[in-house]
């Protein structure tokens, strides 16, 4: 079993940035990032739903793994990727 990383929000950004993906971040990261003072261990995504940026998503997510990625979708919602260190 790998070691455990400690969570690095800005490398995760960082990863998503070097492969050109855009998406907004929300949930609990980006309220910390509005002053919210609650921690949090994750930071999750909502990627631009085009088939190319989709596709380089997917790239970042093979060529750097360090990330524990879940996929959610709800009815009446966009789906929703989070990242946190893998465990």
């Amino acid at each position: 079993m790998p070691p455990l990383q400690l969570f690095d929000p800005l490398a995760i950004l960082a990863t998503l940035k070097r492969h050109d993906v855009a998406f907004v971040v929300i949930g609990a990261y980006a309220a910390v990032t509005q002053g919210w003072s609650e921690p949090t261990g994750d930071i999750d995504i909502t990627p631009d739903h085009d088939v190319r940026n989709l596709r380089r998503l997917a790239v970042a997510l093979s060529l750097d793994p360090p990330f524990c990625v879940v996929a959610r979708r709800s009815s009446g919602s966009s789906g929703r990727v989070g990242m946190g260190p893998r465990r």
